[in-house]
């Protein structure tokens, strides 16, 4: 992966290799403090070091709308928004 042994990236990241190791094996839980500084580190995101995806794919129908909707003015698209937010009492 990186190269890197649990000691450079408790050093990178100002951790204890106790506490992350604790971490890897899935007795502590480190605080977000912890995770931005782990992924800091290891030169990722907070969301990718946690198997989290940042942003959830659209569907392909909102996709559709998002692309429709793009290519007109501001104006349009805030009209637009109130039509959607109208629909579903948003």
């Amino acid at each position: 992966m990186l190269g890197l042994s649990q000691q450079d990236v408790a050093d990178h990241a100002d951790l204890d290799t106790g506490f992350l190791s604790q971490i890897e094996r899935g007795i502590r839980a480190p605080s977000l403090e912890s995770v931005r500084r782990l992924s800091e580190a290891l030169s990722t995101t907070p969301a990718a070091l946690l198997g989290k995806s940042p942003k959830e794919p659209l569907s392909p129908l909102v996709a559709e709308m998002v692309r429709v909707v793009q290519r007109r003015s501001a104006n349009e698209q805030r009209r637009a928004l109130k039509v959607v937010r109208s629909l579903f009492e948003v």
